[in-house]
């Protein structure tokens, strides 16, 4: 069985009453209120349709008993709809345009009435953007509500809508829609007159007749039974008609024309996306860039200079006690004393404003991490990203191009929340840069390190020294008991001779030892901290920029997979566009799809 024709008719919402008597409900009141054959029951209905506390904006009216089966639909014992096999659908909205759901009423309807008032014509915004939307559309017939529908009183308000069509739609592709002038006011009166609600009121049928066919009620429905049953064969019954067809080539073609529009918008929010990611991720690199040069990363090696004041200041404080405290000739009472007395030292003037320098710069990494954070989520706080289709009312060409994911904004959370707790780590934490300092001072005096090498070589020599004074005094007495040196001067000579060479061994082997100190600390303990400076820059930096890396990652892989998709249902929009063409191409198809004249033309 074919489909039941749909004739919608839409129109404002005019309150108070009598006013509502001029909009769609009036229509619908007039058009299926028929006079020849009065129907209480049916005027009753009509009546009531309304009267609920929340009435639906779209409201189904068909042929029935039911008075009204549900709250969005109402059947009436009408005999046009009965002998039409019709059903109308009354579309009343306010001072807004009509919801989604009831324009796409509209465009699947086979005969839209747009029911405009004399008063404001085409200039309220409702109207405007009814017609952007269905001016296109066959069968849409524009009903100009007027006090009075007779010609002299109604040629101003047509001439008026007539030019307001030409100026909106200057070269309109199958014709404008014709425009007819009604008086839904004039009609339901002359109905009032041949039916009267006071029982004492006799019916008159003058005025009936005179107000009815003023009304050009009479007329509109003419064209609406003409248009409905004058394509539709007796073989419709196992089929659709002419006009059903008329209307699904129209649907599709707009819908095809729909859909090449949201695609140029999902297209468009996509390179948007990816352009915004791209943007971010330069950003990222050149603030990575910056924080890495702030933080005294030389590009080529990729260390962290120690700066070469504080290495000389470093320095000169060991040479002074060296020079004093720790003098050459101080070391055979002093050697057991020389670890504690380097640790002294070293503790309190190994590159101890580097080191202040470097908790600064850890808390410039910081701001900088906050910095990106901050951009990161102004870039995923824009609609794209963060409007779920599920929750937010988007448009469909918004849903297709949304890229909402909760996983990738809960990874973006977790990303910034590990790259903040990183970079907020105590100065001491083996992941901070001050810490390779404390760590390189240590190392000084660490078993096995600088200090305690120098103090075993100071041990050997002074060793040594005694030893070899020692044994020549030894052998300058013992020559002389010997008798192997003629004079007493000369063995005292010899003695003094083994002395004086066992300390220039000692002065000799310790300035040995301190140059040796002087480069192992300068080479292997500065060497060793500028390389973990470098490493631990590059770390934090990375650390700084965790949270942009991931969001561009995440990001373009959720346009990446966007892309997939949209270019899979283009290649679906094609098929079916396609397969159109080819049903148009088709000679029978082809005459039902030729253009036909509009309604009432």
């Amino acid at each position: 069985m074919a489909r039941p024709p749909r004739t919608r008719t839409v129109g404002p919402r005019l309150a108070p009453s009598p006013l509502a008597c001029r909009g769609a409900q009036g229509l619908v009141s007039a058009l299926l209120d028929d006079p020849l054959a009065s129907n209480p029951d049916l005027a009753v209905q009509l009546e009531s349709r309304r009267l609920g506390p929340a009435p639906p904006e779209a409201l189904t009216i068909r042929h029935g008993d039911a008075a009204q089966p549900s709250p969005s639909e109402v059947q009436v014992p009408s005999k046009w709809l009965r002998e039409t096999n019709a059903q109308v659908v009354e579309i009343v909205h306010g001072d807004v345009p009509p919801l989604e759901s009831s324009f796409s009423a509209l465009h699947l309807a086979d005969i839209v009435v747009l029911v405009l008032s004399d008063s404001t014509l085409l200039s309220s915004k409702a109207a405007q953007t009814l017609l952007y939307n269905l001016h296109t559309k066959p069968n849409l017939l524009l009903a100009l509500n007027c006090p009075d529908a007779s010609p002299s009183a109604s040629t101003s308000p047509l001439r008026t809508l007539q030019h307001q069509l030409d100026t909106l739609f200057p070269s309109p592709e199958g014709g404008q829609p014709a425009a007819l002038a009604i008086s839904t006011e004039q009609a339901l009166a002359a109905l009032e007159a041949l039916s009267p609600s006071e029982p004492d009121q006799p019916p008159s049928y003058d005025a009936f007749q005179k107000g009815y066919i003023a009304s050009r009620i009479p007329h509109l429905h003419q064209l609406l039974t003409t248009a409905l049953i004058a394509d539709s064969p007796a073989s419709s019954t196992t089929g659709p008609t002419p006009l059903q067809l008329q209307t699904a080539h129209y649907v599709l073609s707009a819908a095809l024309s729909r859909a090449a529009f949201a695609g140029a918008q999902v297209a468009d929010s996509l390179t948007t996306a990816s352009s915004a990611l791209s943007a971010l991720a330069q950003h990222a690199a050149e603030q990575k860039a910056a924080l890495l040069a702030s933080l005294g990363v030389e590009g080529s090696t990729g260390l962290v200079r120690v700066p070469a004041d504080e290495q000389r200041a470093s320095l000169a404080a060991l040479d002074e006690l060296f020079a004093s405290r720790l003098e050459w000739y101080k070391l055979p009472y002093r050697v057991d004393d020389l670890h504690a007395e380097v640790a002294l030292v070293v503790g309190g003037t190994f590159l101890p404003s580097f080191e202040k320098q470097l908790v600064f710069a850890t808390a410039r990494a910081h701001n900088a991490a906050q910095a990106l954070s901050s951009r990161v989520d102004a870039v995923f706080a824009s609609p794209t990203f963060s409007a779920a289709p599920r929750s937010t009312p988007l448009s469909p060409a918004a849903q297709l191009a949304s890229l909402y994911s909760a996983t990738l904004l809960n990874s973006l959370a977790q990303a910034g929340t590990a790259s903040l707790s990183a970079l907020s780590a105590s100065p001491t934490s083996s992941t901070a840069l001050s810490s390779a300092v404390s760590r390189r001072r240590a190392q000084i005096t660490a078993p096995g390190g600088p200090t305690d090498l120098l103090q075993r070589r100071a041990q050997r020599a002074v060793v040594r020294s005694a030893t070899f004074a020692a044994s020549s005094v030894a052998l300058a007495g013992a020559g002389e008991a010997l008798g192997w040196v003629a004079q007493t001067g000369t063995s005292v000579g010899l003695g003094l001779l083994g002395v004086t060479l066992g300390a220039w061994g000692l002065q000799r082997a310790w300035g040995k030892a301190v140059r040796r100190f002087r480069k192992d600390v300068g080479e292997r303990v500065v060497g060793g901290l500028e390389e973990d400076l470098g490493v631990r820059a590059r770390r934090i930096a990375e650390r700084a920029g965790y949270k942009a890396e991931v969001a561009v990652r995440l990001g373009e892989d959720k346009v990446r997979e966007r892309r997939v998709e949209w270019e899979a249902f283009r290649a679906t929009l094609r098929c079916i566009e396609e397969r159109r063409r080819a049903l148009v191409d088709e000679t029978e198809v082809d005459a039902v799809a030729q253009p036909k004249k509009r309604i009432g033309a």
